[in-house]
């Protein structure tokens, strides 16, 4: 990326903060004994909650995901039940977990009286007002605001090791969001990096001074859920098709009936490494997506997608997708993915099939008590050939063949104990045995007062050439006037078969402070010891958010 086009995502970055900050001062006061719920499911594209209109949510209202009292993101109902709602994610960008707390702090319209339309027709609203209730009404027709993140990180390597790779490298991340940039219920997204890496030494020359900048999403959305036709234009992924990726080029999508979309997509893959245009990686395909129209509580849904990649006028992978959840009210969750690799010219040539599954996986999930959870999951992966790929040797894919199952489940007393336990075991062809893996963590929550955090987790790995064991210690305890401290420490020691064994150790201490309404700041220090690394780390974070 040349200067002037970093110079140039600068402008917008700090343009965005300074009408961010202009617009914080709007911002409506915090609502006293505002409603909560909890996370109860979640989807690929809904969050669900255990509480609903008898609970006193509305439709509309923004909600704040908390996890341990920190904020995750932020989401809006869409549709309500009784005792359920469904809800989008409309905050940054961010894995929101059954169990999460939800609190309301922007609250929807109020239901409308029955005898509404009664009441305007014999009071019928002025053609014109002045002041501030026309200013009001002028806000509620086109609400325009942004909102996001902006990160500022420094962070400090000091290698110890014999090798003195240290690193200092400074960052700003950036996640904003525009509704209503014009009329028309749009959105603008802009998600990326700006990043550079300055190292005292480098493997092939005496030293390194790089950018990184990455450009993950630029994207002009129109989703309402009412209407007949959504789009995105622009650097886009797709909530719809899992394992989309990025193109740059466009997704249309028309409502055939309730519950019902067909979709189709087109455009350029960008470099993955560099997020640099690409005019030589194609890929195009449609969907069809059916989803329950009520999505409360029996929420489901199901995708099926055509989708090619293509090098010039060569195809480098043609597949088909079917991807499918279905849920009861939090009770149980099945999700299933499989991909149908579909060869043709030189694909068949190569494999010898014309059809091939290549990655499947189905994980059900169950809450069996009210404090006990569990789920259990299997994968299969096969490594599919590619344009890049093509030349490699038969031996390498049928290698990296493998399959696996686990089984996760959670317990906690009520009272803040919680344990949680997995398993599982994963092999392949190309394997000379199967790998074991296994984990347990033990918490405590509220044991040194409100918000406060303590777990010890141990984990270990046992397979025909190495062996392994991770024991972790963390303690989260807030602290006053919003501050968070975090002190952590582990162990990890591996055996591989014909060489002397590695033990290392790691330390971390780091602190989070909340600064007013909108500011976040963080500094943390590691520091690692023993037969692979040896070094200390330091980072520091300001962190934005409106």
């Amino acid at each position: 990326m040349s200067i002037s086009s970093r110079r140039g995502i600068l402008s917008v970055v700090m343009a965005c903060l300074l009408a961010a900050t202009a617009a914080r001062a709007g911002d409506p006061p915090d609502i006293p004994d505002a409603p909560r719920a909890k996370v109860s499911y979640v989807s690929a594209e809904q969050v669900y909650l255990d509480a609903g209109r008898a609970d006193g949510l509305r439709t509309g209202d923004v909600l704040r995901i908390l996890r341990r009292d920190a904020p995750v993101t932020e989401i809006t109902i869409e549709h309500l039940a009784e005792h359920s709602a469904s809800c989008r994610i409309t905050g940054d960008a961010a894995d929101v977990h059954p169990g999460d707390a939800a609190v309301v702090i922007r609250q929807g319209p109020a239901p409308a009286p029955a005898d509404s339309a009664a009441v305007q027709a014999t009071n019928p609203v002025p053609a014109a007002t002045t002041g501030p209730a026309r200013a009001q009404s002028a806000g509620r027709d086109r609400p325009f605001f942004l909102r996001g993140r902006l990160t500022l990180q420094w962070l400090h390597y000091n290698d110890r090791s014999e090798t003195d790779l240290d690193l200092t490298q400074p960052s700003l991340r950036f996640d904003l969001r525009s509704r209503e940039p014009f009329a028309g219920g749009h959105e603008l997204q802009v998600r990326g990096t700006l990043r550079q890496n300055r190292r005292a030494a480098g493997f092939s020359s005496p030293a390194e001074n790089e950018w990184r900048n990455r450009v993950y999403l630029v994207t002009l959305t129109r989703e309402r859920p009412d209407d007949r036709w959504h789009y995105s234009l622009g650097r886009i992924t797709s909530r719809a098709v899992s394992g989309f990726g990025q193109i740059d080029g466009a997704l249309f999508s028309s409502r055939l009936a309730a519950g019902t979309r067909l979709g189709a997509f087109a455009g350029f893959t960008p470099d993955p490494r560099t997020s640099e245009p690409s005019g030589d990686e194609r890929k195009l395909g449609g969907f069809l997506a059916w989803t329950d129209d009520d999505g409360v509580d029996r929420p489901w849904q199901a995708v099926l997608a055509a989708v090619g990649e293509y090098h010039g006028s060569e195809a480098s992978r043609e597949y088909l997708l079917l991807d499918g959840d279905l849920g009861h009210d939090g009770a149980f969750r099945l999700h299933q993915s499989a991909e149908l690799e579909v060869n043709r010219g030189w694909r068949y040539a190569a494999q010898g099939r014309r059809l091939a599954l290549s990655n499947t996986v189905t994980t059900l999930s169950a809450r069996i008590t009210p404090r006990w959870s569990a789920s259990l999951s299997h994968d299969r992966r096969e490594l599919y050939r590619t344009w890049a790929t093509r030349s490699l040797p038969d031996s390498l894919f049928r290698d990296a063949e493998r399959s696996g199952l686990r089984l996760r489940t959670r317990w906690s007393d009520g009272s803040g104990w919680s344990l949680a336990a997995d398993g599982g075991v994963r092999g392949g062809a190309g394997r000379d045995g199967d790998t074991w893996g296994w984990g347990t963590t033990i918490g405590r929550a509220g044991l040194s007062g409100p918000g406060s955090y303590l777990s010890l987790d141990l984990r270990g790995f046992d397979g025909p050439r190495v062996s392994g064991l991770t024991p972790s210690l963390r303690l989260d305890q807030p602290l006053r006037d919003g501050l968070d401290l975090q002190v952590a420490a582990g162990l990890y020691s591996y055996d591989i078969v014909g060489v002397d064994g590695r033990r290392s150790h790691w330390t971390r201490v780091g602190a989070r402070r909340i600064l007013g309404r909108s500011w976040l700041a963080g500094l943390e220090y590691e520091r690692d010891g023993g037969d692979d690394i040896r070094g200390d780390r330091l980072r520091a974070d300001l962190t934005l958010r409106f």
